[in-house]
């Protein structure tokens, strides 16, 4: 079977699906290659606050980044917003000077930021993979031009990416390629899928 794409996705937790979501959703050929979904997103709920720890440090681009997250996980699942902080009376007059422009409102124990959220990964996950290719699979090395996935499954894809992103914890680094070089997984005894080129495909 022929697959093409232009970006190979590694990991299908909420980075790799987001990522993969969005650059469907722009129009280009997009394959996730993971064991299954949200192998690093566990978690039961996931808090979003740009505020950090005790301190409430503002993250880099912390409400920048809140925004387009209100914007973009909003299409998929139920967003409940509002998070509560403690805050101690003599440390507010410090706390209030590191609110920024994050909507807030002070309350008798703390600080109520009305922006941030908390969602559950898992039925995200589920909507964010509605409708993207996933070829299901452990990948164990990347031997340019061959991506290796343990054996089992389908044989004989084919996909021929642009540009390679590893976003699984067990894949820390990311693999690019400038042109049209493939991804290609080497049958054995536990290696049993080949992807290649659509212009030289190889079946195994």
């Amino acid at each position: 079977m022929l697959r093409e794409a232009e970006v190979v996705v590694l990991g299908a937790g909420v980075a790799g699906l987001t990522l993969a979501r969005l650059l469907w959703e722009r129009g280009r050929k997009v394959l996730v290659v993971a064991e299954a979904l949200g192998e690093a997103s566990r978690p039961p709920v996931a808090l979003v606050n740009p505020l950090r720890g005790r301190r409430f440090t503002l993250a880099e681009e912390g409400e920048r980044a809140l925004a387009a997250a209100l914007a973009f996980y909003g299409r998929f699942v139920p967003l409940h917003l509002g998070v509560f902080r403690p805050v101690p009376e003599e440390d507010r007059p410090k706390v209030a000077g590191r609110l920024s422009r994050l909507k807030h409102r002070w309350e008798k124990e703390g600080v109520l930021l009305e922006e941030p959220f908390w969602l559950e990964p898992r039925p995200l996950l589920a909507r964010l993979a509605e409708g993207l290719p996933l070829l299901r699979g452990r990948v164990l090395a990347w031997e340019p031009p061959w991506l290796v996935l343990e054996g089992g499954g389908e044989s004989g894809s084919a996909v021929a990416p642009i540009a390679a992103i590893a976003l699984s914890t067990r894949l820390a680094s990311a693999c690019r390629s400038r042109s049209r070089s493939a991804f290609t997984t080497r049958p054995s005894a536990t290696l049993a899928r080949r992807v290649t080129p659509a212009s030289s495909a190889v079946s195994s």
